[in-house]
Protein backbone atom coordinates (compact mmCIF):
# COMPACT_ATOMS: atom_id res chain seq x y z
CA UNK A 1 0.00 0.00 0.00
CA UNK A 2 1.24 3.42 -0.52
CA UNK A 3 2.07 5.09 2.19
CA UNK A 4 -0.10 8.56 2.68
CA UNK A 5 1.32 11.46 5.36
CA UNK A 6 -1.28 11.56 8.23
CA UNK A 7 -0.25 14.77 9.87
CA UNK A 8 -3.50 16.48 8.90
CA UNK A 9 -5.32 14.03 11.41
CA UNK A 10 -7.47 16.00 13.69
CA UNK A 11 -5.70 15.78 16.37
CA UNK A 12 -6.30 16.75 20.54
CA UNK A 13 -2.78 18.22 20.74
CA UNK A 14 -0.95 19.93 17.87
CA UNK A 15 2.05 20.26 18.04
CA UNK A 16 1.99 24.10 18.04
CA UNK A 17 -1.11 24.37 20.12
CA UNK A 18 0.73 24.34 23.86
CA UNK A 19 3.82 26.44 23.06
CA UNK A 20 5.11 27.70 26.64
CA UNK A 21 6.96 30.93 26.13
CA UNK A 22 6.39 32.14 29.82
CA UNK A 23 10.13 32.77 30.97
CA UNK A 24 10.75 29.74 33.76
CA UNK A 25 11.05 29.12 36.47
CA UNK A 26 7.64 28.86 36.42
CA UNK A 27 8.42 25.47 37.55
CA UNK A 28 8.99 26.66 41.01
CA UNK A 29 5.65 27.30 41.11
CA UNK A 30 2.61 25.70 41.64
CA UNK A 31 1.92 23.44 38.70
CA UNK A 32 -1.48 23.47 39.32
CA UNK A 33 -2.06 27.35 38.39
CA UNK A 34 -1.47 27.23 34.55
CA UNK A 35 0.56 30.77 33.43
CA UNK A 36 -1.11 30.63 29.96
CA UNK A 37 -4.26 30.88 29.05
CA UNK A 38 -5.65 27.90 27.38
CA UNK A 39 -7.83 29.13 25.06
CA UNK A 40 -10.46 26.99 23.12
CA UNK A 41 -9.74 28.01 19.53
CA UNK A 42 -6.60 28.77 18.17
CA UNK A 43 -4.76 31.75 15.88
CA UNK A 44 -6.26 30.80 12.36
CA UNK A 45 -2.71 28.87 10.72
CA UNK A 46 -1.80 28.20 6.74
CA UNK A 47 -2.65 24.73 5.64
CA UNK A 48 0.57 22.52 5.11
CA UNK A 49 0.83 20.94 1.65
CA UNK A 50 0.68 17.46 4.04
CA UNK A 51 -2.77 18.24 5.08
CA UNK A 52 -3.94 19.24 1.58
CA UNK A 53 -2.69 16.07 0.44
CA UNK A 54 -4.59 13.78 3.31
CA UNK A 55 -7.22 15.87 2.42
CA UNK A 56 -6.98 14.63 -1.45
CA UNK A 57 -7.10 10.98 0.01
CA UNK A 58 -9.97 11.72 2.05
CA UNK A 59 -11.88 13.48 -1.13
CA UNK A 60 -11.66 10.47 -2.82
CA UNK A 61 -13.03 8.20 -0.37
CA UNK A 62 -15.76 10.04 1.78
CA UNK A 63 -16.59 13.14 -0.69
CA UNK A 64 -15.98 17.22 -0.41
CA UNK A 65 -17.99 17.31 2.65
CA UNK A 66 -15.44 15.32 5.19
CA UNK A 67 -12.53 17.26 3.48
CA UNK A 68 -13.70 20.78 4.22
CA UNK A 69 -14.61 19.29 8.05
CA UNK A 70 -11.20 17.85 8.09
CA UNK A 71 -9.54 21.44 6.82
CA UNK A 72 -11.52 23.48 9.37
CA UNK A 73 -10.56 21.14 12.56
CA UNK A 74 -6.21 21.31 10.91
CA UNK A 75 -7.02 25.25 10.40
CA UNK A 76 -8.74 26.34 13.67
CA UNK A 77 -7.31 23.78 16.06
CA UNK A 78 -8.08 20.95 17.78
CA UNK A 79 -10.70 21.57 20.82
CA UNK A 80 -8.90 22.20 24.27
CA UNK A 81 -11.35 19.60 26.28
CA UNK A 82 -10.14 15.98 25.56
CA UNK A 83 -7.85 14.47 24.16
CA UNK A 84 -9.80 11.50 22.84
CA UNK A 85 -9.59 10.14 19.29
CA UNK A 86 -12.15 8.55 18.04
CA UNK A 87 -12.79 4.84 18.42
CA UNK A 88 -14.21 2.13 16.12
CA UNK A 89 -17.57 2.57 17.52
CA UNK A 90 -18.59 6.02 16.61
CA UNK A 91 -21.04 6.29 19.00
CA UNK A 92 -18.42 5.96 21.72
CA UNK A 93 -16.88 9.48 20.87
CA UNK A 94 -20.04 10.88 19.28
CA UNK A 95 -21.55 10.73 23.02
CA UNK A 96 -25.10 9.28 21.56
CA UNK A 97 -28.09 10.66 20.01
CA UNK A 98 -29.45 9.95 16.91
CA UNK A 99 -27.07 7.97 14.56
CA UNK A 100 -25.69 10.79 11.28
CA UNK A 101 -24.04 9.81 8.67
CA UNK A 102 -20.25 10.15 7.63
CA UNK A 103 -20.92 12.90 5.14
CA UNK A 104 -23.02 14.98 7.98
CA UNK A 105 -20.55 14.48 10.43
CA UNK A 106 -17.52 16.94 10.79
CA UNK A 107 -15.47 14.09 12.90
CA UNK A 108 -15.97 11.52 9.75
CA UNK A 109 -12.72 12.61 8.42
CA UNK A 110 -10.91 11.33 11.55
CA UNK A 111 -12.64 7.97 11.28
CA UNK A 112 -11.15 7.36 8.10
CA UNK A 113 -7.90 9.14 8.54
CA UNK A 114 -7.67 6.96 11.86
CA UNK A 115 -8.55 3.53 9.40
CA UNK A 116 -5.73 4.74 7.02
CA UNK A 117 -3.36 4.47 10.23
CA UNK A 118 -4.57 1.19 11.36
CA UNK A 119 -3.40 0.07 7.53
CA UNK A 120 0.25 0.62 8.10
CA UNK A 121 2.48 -2.33 9.41
CA UNK A 122 5.57 -3.10 11.44
CA UNK A 123 8.14 -2.41 9.84
CA UNK A 124 10.18 -5.04 7.99
CA UNK A 125 12.93 -3.05 6.50
CA UNK A 126 15.26 0.03 7.33
CA UNK A 127 13.40 2.55 4.60
CA UNK A 128 9.77 1.37 6.00
CA UNK A 129 10.90 2.04 9.45
CA UNK A 130 12.04 5.65 7.88
CA UNK A 131 8.49 5.85 6.36
CA UNK A 132 7.17 5.06 9.22
CA UNK A 133 8.79 7.63 11.36
CA UNK A 134 8.12 10.51 9.12
CA UNK A 135 4.55 9.60 9.01
CA UNK A 136 4.48 10.03 12.85
CA UNK A 137 6.70 12.97 13.19
CA UNK A 138 3.37 15.50 13.67
CA UNK A 139 0.99 13.05 14.28
CA UNK A 140 -0.48 13.16 17.98
CA UNK A 141 0.53 10.91 20.83
CA UNK A 142 -2.90 9.33 21.23
CA UNK A 143 -3.38 8.28 17.29
CA UNK A 144 0.33 6.39 17.41
CA UNK A 145 -0.39 4.77 20.97
CA UNK A 146 -3.67 3.45 19.12
CA UNK A 147 -1.63 2.07 15.89
CA UNK A 148 0.85 0.34 18.77
CA UNK A 149 -2.40 -1.25 20.55
CA UNK A 150 -3.50 -2.20 16.73
CA UNK A 151 -0.69 -3.77 15.99
CA UNK A 152 0.54 -5.47 18.88
CA UNK A 153 -2.48 -6.79 20.48
CA UNK A 154 -4.13 -8.43 18.44
CA UNK A 155 -5.31 -12.18 19.37
CA UNK A 156 -2.05 -13.53 17.38
CA UNK A 157 0.29 -11.25 19.02
CA UNK A 158 -0.98 -12.18 22.43
CA UNK A 159 -0.66 -15.85 21.76
CA UNK A 160 3.05 -15.13 20.71
CA UNK A 161 3.83 -13.22 23.96
CA UNK A 162 2.61 -12.76 27.61
CA UNK A 163 2.56 -9.08 27.19
CA UNK A 164 3.75 -8.03 23.70
CA UNK A 165 3.28 -4.10 25.06
CA UNK A 166 4.18 -2.85 27.84
CA UNK A 167 5.37 0.79 28.70
CA UNK A 168 7.97 1.41 31.08
CA UNK A 169 8.01 5.02 33.10
CA UNK A 170 9.72 6.58 36.37
CA UNK A 171 6.20 8.83 36.55
CA UNK A 172 8.00 11.46 35.34
CA UNK A 173 5.79 14.57 33.52
CA UNK A 174 5.75 12.33 30.27
CA UNK A 175 5.35 9.20 31.63
CA UNK A 176 2.43 10.69 33.43
CA UNK A 177 1.12 11.75 30.27
CA UNK A 178 1.65 8.83 28.23
CA UNK A 179 0.13 6.85 31.02
CA UNK A 180 -3.14 9.03 30.89
CA UNK A 181 -3.76 8.38 27.06
CA UNK A 182 -3.55 4.89 27.23
CA UNK A 183 -6.48 5.71 29.80
CA UNK A 184 -8.40 7.37 27.25
CA UNK A 185 -7.73 5.51 24.51
CA UNK A 186 -8.76 2.18 26.21
CA UNK A 187 -6.07 0.42 26.07
CA UNK A 188 -4.49 0.78 29.92
CA UNK A 189 -6.35 -2.43 30.68
CA UNK A 190 -4.12 -4.23 27.90
CA UNK A 191 -0.94 -2.64 28.49
CA UNK A 192 1.10 -3.14 31.48
CA UNK A 193 3.06 -0.27 33.59
CA UNK A 194 6.22 -1.46 34.82
CA UNK A 195 8.20 1.05 36.71
CA UNK A 196 11.74 1.10 38.66
CA UNK A 197 12.16 0.77 42.60
CA UNK A 198 15.88 1.19 42.65
CA UNK A 199 15.60 1.46 46.58
CA UNK A 200 17.23 4.71 46.38
CA UNK A 201 14.08 7.15 45.49
CA UNK A 202 12.96 10.19 47.42
CA UNK A 203 10.21 9.82 50.18
CA UNK A 204 7.94 12.15 47.71
CA UNK A 205 8.23 9.48 45.13
CA UNK A 206 7.41 6.69 47.16
CA UNK A 207 4.61 8.48 48.17
CA UNK A 208 3.39 9.82 44.90
CA UNK A 209 3.80 5.81 43.59
CA UNK A 210 0.97 5.44 46.29
CA UNK A 211 -1.46 8.22 44.49
CA UNK A 212 -0.63 7.30 41.09
CA UNK A 213 -1.81 3.46 42.03
CA UNK A 214 -5.13 5.24 43.80
CA UNK A 215 -5.78 7.10 40.73
CA UNK A 216 -5.45 5.10 37.72
CA UNK A 217 -6.18 1.85 39.30
CA UNK A 218 -9.51 2.38 39.00
CA UNK A 219 -9.22 2.26 34.95
CA UNK A 220 -7.77 -0.52 34.91
CA UNK A 221 -4.11 -0.32 35.33
CA UNK A 222 -1.74 -3.56 36.04
CA UNK A 223 1.18 -2.48 37.73
CA UNK A 224 4.59 -4.11 38.42
CA UNK A 225 7.03 -2.63 39.99
CA UNK A 226 10.67 -4.26 39.65
CA UNK A 227 13.30 -3.96 42.20
CA UNK A 228 17.02 -5.28 42.44
CA UNK A 229 17.98 -8.90 43.40
CA UNK A 230 18.25 -7.54 47.03
CA UNK A 231 15.70 -5.71 47.40
CA UNK A 232 16.72 -3.83 51.06
CA UNK A 233 18.26 -0.80 50.75
CA UNK A 234 20.24 -1.67 53.98
CA UNK A 235 20.97 -4.63 52.81
CA UNK A 236 22.30 -3.41 49.25
CA UNK A 237 24.09 -0.61 50.29
CA UNK A 238 25.74 -3.41 52.81
CA UNK A 239 26.32 -5.58 50.18
CA UNK A 240 28.07 -3.20 47.74
CA UNK A 241 28.77 0.42 49.69
CA UNK A 242 26.64 2.70 49.87
CA UNK A 243 28.76 4.89 47.22
CA UNK A 244 28.37 2.76 44.54
CA UNK A 245 26.24 5.16 42.32
CA UNK A 246 29.24 7.67 42.73
CA UNK A 247 32.14 5.04 42.51
CA UNK A 248 30.99 2.44 39.55
CA UNK A 249 27.75 4.54 38.20
CA UNK A 250 27.07 2.12 35.51
CA UNK A 251 26.69 -1.06 37.61
CA UNK A 252 24.76 0.53 39.91
CA UNK A 253 22.39 1.25 37.50
CA UNK A 254 22.99 -2.13 35.70
CA UNK A 255 21.90 -3.99 39.57
CA UNK A 256 18.78 -1.28 40.23
CA UNK A 257 17.54 -1.00 36.70
CA UNK A 258 18.91 -2.32 33.31
CA UNK A 259 18.87 -6.19 34.82
CA UNK A 260 15.48 -6.52 36.65
CA UNK A 261 14.01 -4.42 33.56
CA UNK A 262 15.52 -6.59 30.90
CA UNK A 263 14.55 -9.90 33.13
CA UNK A 264 10.65 -8.57 32.90
CA UNK A 265 11.28 -7.81 29.05
CA UNK A 266 12.85 -11.43 28.30
CA UNK A 267 10.59 -13.11 30.82
CA UNK A 268 7.03 -11.53 29.06
CA UNK A 269 8.57 -11.43 25.65
CA UNK A 270 7.93 -8.07 24.65
CA UNK A 271 7.74 -6.69 21.35
CA UNK A 272 7.24 -2.83 21.79
CA UNK A 273 8.31 -0.81 24.92
CA UNK A 274 6.81 2.58 25.11
CA UNK A 275 9.35 5.20 26.80
CA UNK A 276 8.49 9.08 27.83
CA UNK A 277 11.93 10.08 25.91
CA UNK A 278 11.96 13.44 24.72
CA UNK A 279 13.90 15.18 21.68
CA UNK A 280 14.06 18.21 23.34
CA UNK A 281 15.79 16.92 26.65
CA UNK A 282 18.97 17.21 24.33
CA UNK A 283 21.98 14.79 24.63
CA UNK A 284 21.76 11.70 23.08
CA UNK A 285 17.90 11.93 23.06
CA UNK A 286 18.13 15.26 20.27
CA UNK A 287 18.13 12.92 17.51
CA UNK A 288 15.67 9.89 18.39
CA UNK A 289 12.94 8.92 16.40
CA UNK A 290 9.33 7.91 17.23
CA UNK A 291 9.88 4.29 16.84
CA UNK A 292 13.24 2.61 17.05
CA UNK A 293 14.33 -0.61 17.04
CA UNK A 294 16.93 -1.41 20.04
CA UNK A 295 19.17 -4.60 18.99
CA UNK A 296 19.83 -7.37 21.71
CA UNK A 297 23.09 -6.59 23.42
CA UNK A 298 24.57 -9.75 21.78
CA UNK A 299 23.26 -9.39 18.41
CA UNK A 300 26.39 -9.03 16.71
CA UNK A 301 25.00 -7.37 12.87
CA UNK A 302 25.18 -10.90 11.18
CA UNK A 303 22.24 -12.26 9.46
CA UNK A 304 23.62 -15.78 8.97
CA UNK A 305 20.37 -17.74 8.31
CA UNK A 306 18.57 -14.60 6.65
CA UNK A 307 15.48 -13.41 8.50
CA UNK A 308 13.79 -9.86 8.83
CA UNK A 309 16.05 -7.14 9.59
CA UNK A 310 13.73 -6.15 13.15
CA UNK A 311 12.85 -10.30 14.13
CA UNK A 312 12.26 -10.96 17.61
CA UNK A 313 15.68 -12.75 18.14
CA UNK A 314 17.14 -9.58 17.28
CA UNK A 315 15.78 -7.16 19.69
CA UNK A 316 12.39 -4.96 19.95
CA UNK A 317 10.55 -1.86 19.43
CA UNK A 318 10.81 0.88 21.47
CA UNK A 319 8.24 3.72 21.12
CA UNK A 320 8.57 7.27 22.07
CA UNK A 321 5.41 9.05 21.08
CA UNK A 322 6.23 12.05 22.77
CA UNK A 323 9.77 12.49 20.86
CA UNK A 324 8.68 16.00 19.33
CA UNK A 325 6.45 17.63 22.71
CA UNK A 326 8.56 20.21 24.46
CA UNK A 327 9.36 20.14 27.89
CA UNK A 328 6.07 23.19 28.43
CA UNK A 329 3.14 21.42 26.32
CA UNK A 330 3.85 18.48 28.81
CA UNK A 331 3.34 20.25 31.53
CA UNK A 332 0.34 22.03 30.04
CA UNK A 333 -1.34 19.06 28.76
CA UNK A 334 -0.95 17.72 32.98
CA UNK A 335 -2.16 21.27 34.34
CA UNK A 336 -5.39 21.04 31.73
CA UNK A 337 -6.42 17.20 32.93
CA UNK A 338 -6.09 18.01 36.23
CA UNK A 339 -3.46 15.11 36.63
CA UNK A 340 -1.60 14.33 39.88
CA UNK A 341 2.38 14.36 39.76
CA UNK A 342 5.20 14.65 41.92
CA UNK A 343 5.07 17.35 44.96
CA UNK A 344 8.84 17.81 43.65
CA UNK A 345 8.09 19.43 40.76
CA UNK A 346 6.67 22.12 43.13
CA UNK A 347 10.14 22.74 44.50
CA UNK A 348 11.67 23.73 41.63
CA UNK A 349 12.77 20.08 40.45
CA UNK A 350 12.68 19.43 36.56
CA UNK A 351 14.03 15.74 36.39
CA UNK A 352 13.46 13.35 39.43
CA UNK A 353 16.17 9.87 39.76
CA UNK A 354 17.49 8.89 42.95
CA UNK A 355 17.34 11.38 45.79
CA UNK A 356 21.30 10.98 46.63
CA UNK A 357 22.31 12.07 42.55
CA UNK A 358 19.26 14.38 42.23
CA UNK A 359 19.61 18.05 42.56
CA UNK A 360 17.76 21.01 41.25
CA UNK A 361 18.48 22.40 37.68
CA UNK A 362 22.00 24.20 36.87
CA UNK A 363 21.59 27.07 34.60
CA UNK A 364 23.67 28.11 32.15
CA UNK A 365 25.33 31.18 32.61
CA UNK A 366 24.25 32.26 28.98
CA UNK A 367 19.95 31.43 30.15
CA UNK A 368 18.56 33.99 31.92
CA UNK A 369 15.45 36.03 31.12
CA UNK A 370 13.26 35.82 28.28
CA UNK A 371 16.09 33.69 26.80
CA UNK A 372 15.16 30.80 29.41
CA UNK A 373 14.47 27.61 28.14
CA UNK A 374 13.59 24.54 30.71
CA UNK A 375 14.67 21.92 28.16
CA UNK A 376 17.95 23.36 28.02
CA UNK A 377 18.34 22.40 31.48
CA UNK A 378 15.88 20.06 32.52
CA UNK A 379 17.89 17.09 32.95
CA UNK A 380 20.90 18.85 34.20
CA UNK A 381 19.94 17.83 38.01
CA UNK A 382 20.33 14.66 37.29
CA UNK A 383 23.48 12.50 38.31
CA UNK A 384 24.85 15.39 40.50
CA UNK A 385 28.40 13.58 41.58
CA UNK A 386 28.66 11.81 38.79
CA UNK A 387 31.07 13.98 36.14
CA UNK A 388 28.78 15.11 33.60
CA UNK A 389 26.94 12.15 32.70
CA UNK A 390 22.91 13.46 32.06
CA UNK A 391 21.75 9.91 30.91
CA UNK A 392 21.28 6.83 32.69
CA UNK A 393 22.59 3.85 32.08
CA UNK A 394 19.79 2.22 30.19
CA UNK A 395 20.23 4.46 27.52
CA UNK A 396 24.22 3.95 26.48
CA UNK A 397 25.91 6.40 23.97
CA UNK A 398 28.19 3.49 22.49
CA UNK A 399 25.15 1.09 22.16
CA UNK A 400 22.96 3.37 20.39
CA UNK A 401 26.00 4.66 18.02
CA UNK A 402 26.21 0.74 17.18
CA UNK A 403 22.47 0.19 16.64
CA UNK A 404 23.15 3.22 14.04
CA UNK A 405 25.36 1.48 12.50
CA UNK A 406 23.43 -1.83 12.19
CA UNK A 407 20.72 0.01 10.98
CA UNK A 408 23.13 1.92 8.56
CA UNK A 409 24.23 -1.62 7.22
CA UNK A 410 21.02 -3.38 6.68
CA UNK A 411 20.18 -0.36 4.63
CA UNK A 412 23.24 0.02 2.91
CA UNK A 413 24.29 2.97 3.87
CA UNK A 414 27.95 4.28 4.99
CA UNK A 415 27.43 6.03 8.28
CA UNK A 416 29.43 8.42 8.73
CA UNK A 417 30.52 10.55 11.80
CA UNK A 418 29.38 14.29 12.10
CA UNK A 419 32.48 16.67 12.20
CA UNK A 420 32.56 18.90 15.01
CA UNK A 421 34.94 21.40 13.58
CA UNK A 422 38.22 22.84 15.99
CA UNK A 423 41.22 23.52 13.65
CA UNK A 424 43.45 25.05 16.70
CA UNK A 425 42.49 21.37 18.46
CA UNK A 426 44.84 18.27 18.87
CA UNK A 427 43.28 15.24 17.98
CA UNK A 428 44.33 12.73 20.50
CA UNK A 429 44.41 9.00 20.15
CA UNK A 430 45.48 5.72 22.00
CA UNK A 431 48.35 6.20 20.40
CA UNK A 432 49.70 9.76 20.80
CA UNK A 433 47.88 9.95 24.25
CA UNK A 434 50.75 9.59 26.68
CA UNK A 435 53.21 11.82 24.69
CA UNK A 436 50.61 14.77 24.15
CA UNK A 437 49.62 14.53 28.13
CA UNK A 438 53.02 13.94 29.82
CA UNK A 439 55.43 16.20 27.26
CA UNK A 440 53.52 17.98 24.97
CA UNK A 441 54.36 21.34 23.77
CA UNK A 442 52.08 23.38 25.88
CA UNK A 443 53.59 24.91 28.83
CA UNK A 444 50.31 26.04 30.58
CA UNK A 445 49.02 23.00 29.89
CA UNK A 446 45.89 21.19 28.65
CA UNK A 447 42.55 21.68 28.35
CA UNK A 448 40.89 17.84 27.71
CA UNK A 449 37.71 17.09 25.98
CA UNK A 450 36.33 13.67 25.93
CA UNK A 451 33.73 13.70 23.53
CA UNK A 452 31.88 11.79 20.61
CA UNK A 453 30.40 13.25 17.43
CA UNK A 454 27.63 11.10 17.79
CA UNK A 455 26.65 12.89 21.03
CA UNK A 456 24.04 15.81 21.12
CA UNK A 457 25.79 17.60 24.18
CA UNK A 458 29.13 17.50 22.38
CA UNK A 459 28.06 18.95 19.11
CA UNK A 460 26.24 21.53 21.01
CA UNK A 461 29.71 22.40 23.07
CA UNK A 462 31.70 21.98 19.50
CA UNK A 463 31.29 25.95 18.87
CA UNK A 464 32.34 27.12 22.10
CA UNK A 465 35.46 24.31 21.76
CA UNK A 466 36.41 25.93 18.82
CA UNK A 467 36.01 28.94 19.86
CA UNK A 468 37.91 28.54 23.33
CA UNK A 469 40.78 27.22 21.47
CA UNK A 470 41.07 29.57 19.00
CA UNK A 471 41.17 32.28 21.79
CA UNK A 472 43.81 30.64 23.57
CA UNK A 473 46.15 30.16 20.40
CA UNK A 474 46.02 34.17 20.25
CA UNK A 475 46.18 34.95 24.30
CA UNK A 476 47.73 32.10 25.62
CA UNK A 477 49.47 29.42 22.53
CA UNK A 478 50.97 27.86 26.02
CA UNK A 479 47.73 26.61 26.70
CA UNK A 480 46.27 24.52 24.10
CA UNK A 481 43.31 22.27 23.64
CA UNK A 482 42.64 18.86 22.76
CA UNK A 483 40.21 16.06 21.97
CA UNK A 484 39.72 12.60 22.73
CA UNK A 485 36.83 10.47 20.80
CA UNK A 486 35.51 8.00 23.24
CA UNK A 487 33.14 6.44 20.95
CA UNK A 488 35.21 3.25 20.00
CA UNK A 489 38.84 4.08 21.91
CA UNK A 490 38.99 3.19 25.83
CA UNK A 491 41.15 6.32 27.52
CA UNK A 492 44.22 4.93 27.89
CA UNK A 493 45.70 4.49 31.75
CA UNK A 494 49.22 6.59 32.59
CA UNK A 495 51.90 4.42 34.28
CA UNK A 496 49.15 1.87 35.42
CA UNK A 497 46.86 4.72 36.80
CA UNK A 498 43.06 5.60 35.54
CA UNK A 499 43.24 9.59 35.68
CA UNK A 500 40.25 10.57 33.95
CA UNK A 501 37.65 9.09 34.66
CA UNK A 502 34.41 9.62 31.80
CA UNK A 503 30.90 8.73 32.38
CA UNK A 504 29.21 11.08 30.09
CA UNK A 505 30.27 12.73 26.99
CA UNK A 506 31.16 15.84 27.11
CA UNK A 507 33.51 15.96 29.73
CA UNK A 508 36.34 18.09 30.33
CA UNK A 509 39.62 17.67 31.96
CA UNK A 510 42.41 20.45 33.13
CA UNK A 511 45.91 18.93 32.78
CA UNK A 512 48.47 21.12 34.50
CA UNK A 513 52.62 19.84 34.06
CA UNK A 514 53.98 22.68 36.73
CA UNK A 515 55.06 22.68 39.34
CA UNK A 516 54.02 19.04 39.34
CA UNK A 517 51.82 16.77 36.78
CA UNK A 518 48.16 17.31 38.04
CA UNK A 519 44.98 16.42 36.60
CA UNK A 520 41.53 18.24 37.86
CA UNK A 521 37.74 17.82 36.08
CA UNK A 522 35.36 20.35 35.25
CA UNK A 523 31.94 20.59 36.84
CA UNK A 524 31.20 24.21 35.61
CA UNK A 525 28.57 25.21 32.66
CA UNK A 526 29.27 24.39 29.27
CA UNK A 527 29.70 27.87 28.23
CA UNK A 528 32.66 30.16 27.06
CA UNK A 529 33.09 32.56 29.64
CA UNK A 530 32.51 29.78 32.60
CA UNK A 531 34.92 27.66 30.94
CA UNK A 532 37.42 30.11 29.99
CA UNK A 533 37.41 31.76 33.42
CA UNK A 534 38.06 28.42 35.14
CA UNK A 535 40.95 27.84 33.09
CA UNK A 536 41.97 31.68 33.90
CA UNK A 537 41.60 31.36 37.61
CA UNK A 538 43.95 28.41 38.06
CA UNK A 539 46.68 30.24 35.66
CA UNK A 540 46.46 33.26 38.35
CA UNK A 541 46.69 30.96 41.52
CA UNK A 542 49.96 31.06 42.65
CA UNK A 543 51.88 27.95 42.08
CA UNK A 544 51.78 26.47 45.42
CA UNK A 545 48.57 26.94 46.14
CA UNK A 546 47.33 25.84 43.15
CA UNK A 547 49.77 22.39 43.36
CA UNK A 548 48.38 22.15 47.06
CA UNK A 549 44.51 22.34 46.30
CA UNK A 550 44.72 19.91 43.70
CA UNK A 551 46.83 17.78 45.33
CA UNK A 552 44.02 17.64 47.66
CA UNK A 553 41.12 17.25 45.28
CA UNK A 554 42.96 14.48 43.44
CA UNK A 555 45.27 12.98 45.19
CA UNK A 556 47.14 12.04 42.24
CA UNK A 557 50.83 11.35 41.28
CA UNK A 558 53.02 11.88 38.50
CA UNK A 559 52.54 9.01 36.23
Amino acid sequence: MARRHLASMPSSSSSSDLEDNTPIMVVRRDHRRSELSYSATRPRRSLPPRCRGACRAVVRTAGALACLAAVAIVVVGPRASSPRVASNDARDDYGGGAARSKEDDPRAAELLLLDELYRLPLPTTHGELDDLNDEFRDLDPALILRWAGRRLLSPQRQRESTHPLIQVTSFGPTGLVILHLLSETNLLRDVPIVTMDTLHLFRQSYDYYDTVRSHFEKRGMNLVVTKPVIDRRDEFDSAYGPQLWRVDPDLYAKLTKVDPLRKVLEEWQVRMWITGRRRSSGGERKDMNVLEFEHHNNYDGRDEGGGLPFGADKGRWKLNPLAYWKYSRVWEYIRHHHLPYNVLYDEGYTSIGDEMNTGLPRLNASSSGANLDVDEFERSGRFFGTSNRTECGLHSHRRKVDRMKLQALGSGKELSPPTLKCDKCIDLNVSNFASEITSGDHAHGLLVEFYSPWCGGCQKLAPTVDRIANHLSIHDPELRVARFDVTHDEIPRLDGKELFRVEGTPTLYRVLRSPSFQVESYKGGHDFDSILGWLTKMLEEPSSKRKNAIQRRTERGKP
